[in-house]
Formats: C-alpha cells, sequence, structure tokens
C-alpha cells in the first residue's frame, strides 16, 4: 500500500512536471504570457504532490492559479511589458502632421516631409489636389506611400 502510494505520488509528480515544461515550452514559441499561468499553476500542482497524495487538490491547486494569473495578473503584466513597445517608422507615422514638399495632384504620387524625413505620398480622395507647403495628416499607409488629407 505504501509502496503504491509513493509510486502514485512520483507519477503525479512527474506528471505536473511534463505540464510545468510543456507550457514553458509553449510561451516561449508564443510570447503571449498566457500559457507561462499554466506553467506556474503545474509548478504549484507539483509542489502540492510532493506533501499531498490527493489528484484533485493538486488538480484544483493547478486550476486556481493558472485562472487567477490568466485573468487577473496577465492583464497587469501586459500593460507593463507593452509600456515600452516603439511603433516602427509606418506605424508612428499614422496621425503625424507634415509638409507636403511635391504636389499631390489628381491621384498622382506627391511627396510629404515628416519628422526630418521625405515619404512619397497619395491623397486619400484620389480627386484632390493637394499643393506644396500645404500642411497634412496620415490617415493611412499602403505599401510604401502615405495617404494623407488636407490638414
Amino acid at each position: 500500500m505504501v509502496l503504491g502510494l509513493i509510486s502514485f505520488n512520483l507519477a503525479m509528480v512527474l506528471v505536473w512536471f511534463a505540464v510545468l515544461v510543456i507550457a514553458i515550452i509553449i510561451e516561449l514559441m508564443t510570447t503571449d504570457l498566457s500559457s507561462i499561468w499554466a506553467a506556474l499553476g503545474g509548478l504549484l500542482a507539483m509542489l502540492v504532490a510532493l506533501f499531498c497524495h490527493i489528484w484533485w487538490v493538486q488538480l484544483l491547486v493547478f486550476i486556481i492559479v493558472t485562472l487567477l494569473g490568466l485573468f487577473l495578473i496577465k492583464p497587469y503584466v501586459k500593460r507593463y511589458v507593452g509600456r515600452n513597445e516603439v511603433k516602427t517608422n509606418s506605424e508612428a507615422l499614422v496621425g503625424k502632421i507634415g509638409i507636403v514638399s511635391m504636389d499631390i495632384t489628381n491621384g498622382e504620387v506627391g511627396a510629404v516631409y515628416i519628422d526630418g524625413k521625405e515619404w512619397s505620398a497619395l491623397a486619400k480622395d484620389p480627386d484632390d489636389t493637394i499643393l506644396k507647403d500645404t500642411k497634412v495628416e496620415v490617415v493611412a499607409i499602403e505599401g510604401v506611400k502615405l495617404i494623407v488629407k488636407e490638414k
């Protein structure tokens, strides 16, 4: 009986260790901060399995820790981690104001000067004409061209 209990506990420790390793591997592949909570739940369930042979207690610890991490802690961590993300050049341009450096006429490509760089640009409305030295706002990006409207 004791030997069976020891082998059951060892098996459960190994199961929770496998859950921990698999969740870490998934997290490293996705970096979504979702699987990390399952890894933490697996770690705590593994520690509980060392001292408690009741499988449903281990499962309950795993579920509670995973769900708490996923729904209560993850949003705060995501906000903190995402704070230092820098938009790429093109994403950062949407909403910025620039100066037309080469006329944009009748659907033809012109140029806009923003943040010390010149960009190819098209008018949002292909029938619009936007003359040189006019202030424009970037409303979108298509390929490598800015889509602008007169400000």
